[in-house]
C-alpha cells in the first residue's frame, strides 16, 4: 500500500471517531488499522485530561451533544437540535432511542450528570463546563443551559464535554473525575462506556490499545459511519527508530509522529 493511502486510511479512522466522513474513506481496503505514536493515551476518564492524543482516542468511544462535520463546523451529535431562548439561555433536544455500550438508555439525566461532573475541580475541562452555566433537566430528552452572562462561543465550549452514563459511573464509583495530577487510578481510567462508534476491547498501558466497531452505534442507521475500519490497534512506541522500522516492515499502517530525519526516507519508499 502506498504511504499516501496509509495516511488516508489513518485519517479516515480518526475522522470516524468524531463522526466525520472524509471523501474517499469508503475505498479503504484494510479492516484493521494499526498505528503507532511516541506516547500512550493518558487516561480513559474523558474529563480527567485535556490532551490531544487522549481526546482523540476517547472521541472514538464517547460523544458530545454536538459533533464536527468534515469541514470541522459544528453539527448535531447526541442533541438532534437546539435553540436560544434568550441572550443567556439555550435549550437542547436530545436524540431518543440511543444506548450506551453497556445497554443502558441515554437520557437527559446522563447529560446533566456529565456536565456537572466536568465542572469538578479535578476536571481538565472545568473551564469549559463552568462557562455553560447551570444545567437543568426539562424532561427525559430536553435540557436547558442558563448562564449568568452571554457566552458567544457556548457551542464550542459544549463540544469539549464528553457524555458519560450516570448509572455506569455510579455503579463503578467514578462520579467524579480522577485527579490526574495526583496520579489517581479509577475504574474509568482503564474502562469506558460511551455511545460512540467504537467500543474499548482492551487496554494495556504503554503496550497496546484496541478499539472495535460497535454494532449498536446509533449513527450506523443514519449513515454517520463511513468506511470499513472495523478495528483500530494503537501501539505506543517511545523509540522513533522502532516506529519507523515498524512502518517500513508493514507492522503498522501509520505513524503519528515520525522522526524528522526519517521523513525523506519514508516519502521515497513506496
Amino acid at each position: 500500500m502506498m504511504l499516501g493511502r496509509k495516511i488516508k486510511l489513518a485519517m479516515c479512522a480518526i475522522a470516524l471517531g468524531f463522526g466525520l466522513g472524509l471523501a474517499g474513506c469508503t475505498v479503504a481496503q484494510a479492516q484493521t488499522l494499526r498505528w503507532a505514536s511516541a506516547g500512550d493515551i493518558q487516561t480513559l476518564d474523558p474529563h480527567a485530561q485535556n490532551e490531544g492524543l487522549t481526546n482523540s482516542f476517547n472521541a472514538h468511544i464517547y460523544e458530545r451533544l454536538t459533533a464536527r462535520a468534515a469541514d470541522l463546523s459544528l453539527m448535531p451529535g447526541l442533541a438532534e437540535r437546539w435553540e436560544r431562548l434568550g441572550p443567556t439561555a439555550w435549550r437542547f433536544h436530545l436524540r431518543q432511542g440511543i444506548q450506551f455500550q453497556d445497554g443502558s438508555a441515554f437520557s437527559a439525566d446522563d447529560v446533566v450528570f456529565s456536565i456537572e461532573r466536568a465542572k469538578h475541580p479535578h476536571s481538565a475541562v472545568a473551564q469549559y463546563a463552568n462557562s455553560l452555566g447551570a444545567v437543568r433537566k426539562i424532561d427525559a430528552y430536553t435540557i436547558e443551559l442558563h448562564q449568568a452572562k452571554p457566552n458567544p462561543v457556548l457551542l464550542d465550549h459544549l463540544d469539549a464535554i464528553f457524555i458519560m452514563s450516570r448509572r455506569w459511573s455510579e455503579n463503578h464509583q467514578v462520579v467524579r473525575p480522577l485527579s490526574h495530577k495526583a496520579k489517581e487510578e479509577s475504574h474509568a481510567s482503564r474502562h469506558a462506556n460511551g455511545t460512540g462508534p467504537y467500543v474499548l476491547h482492551s487496554r494495556e498501558f504503554d503496550v497496546k490499545n484496541v478499539l472495535r466497531q460497535w454494532p449498536g452505534y446509533w449513527g450506523l442507521a443514519q449513515g454517520r459511519f463511513e468506511g470499513n475500519v472495523r478495528e483500530v490497534v494503537h501501539l505506543p512506541m517511545s523509540s522513533a527508530v522502532a516506529r519507523t522500522a515498524a512502518l517500513l516492515a508493514g507492522e503498522v499502517d501509520f505513524v503519528l509522529d515520525p522522526a524528522s530525519q526519517d521523513v525523506e526516507r519514508l516519502a521515497a519508499n513506496s
